[in-house]
Formats: structure tokens, C-alpha cells, sequence
């Protein structure tokens, strides 16, 4: 049986001082970020960048 899908959650924020939408927030857009990397999404100075629409960020919060 297959596992079930699921995000990244970064151990650091347990014990941070963040709300829970901001813990969210950053579990969202480092998805993402690994998404992009792993298709190769860098520009000239090595940096990933993420395609993260606003109204879709909200929709997953």
C-alpha cells in the first residue's frame, strides 16, 4: 500500500516562536522549492525560484 501524500516539515519550526500559518506557510514554499529544484528551476546566479501564485497560496492555506 502506498504512502499517503505528505509535506515536508522542517524540525527547526517546532520550536520556533511562529504561528501556525506561518509553520504552513514555510512547509508550503519549501514543497515547492524542492519541486523546482528538482526540475531544475535556477536562474544565471544559481538561485531556485518558485511559481507560487498568491491565489493559489491562499487556496492551500
Amino acid at each position: 500500500m502506498p504512502l499517503p501524500q505528505y509535506l515536508p516539515y522542517a524540525r527547526f519550526l517546532l520550536d520556533t516562536d511562529l504561528s501556525h500559518t506561518a509553520k504552513l506557510l514555510y512547509t508550503l514554499l519549501l514543497d515547492r522549492a524542492t519541486l523546482s529544484q528538482k526540475n531544475n528551476w535556477v536562474d544565471e546566479r544559481g538561485f531556485v525560484y518558485v511559481i507560487f501564485p498568491i491565489s493559489s497560496l491562499s487556496e492551500a492555506l
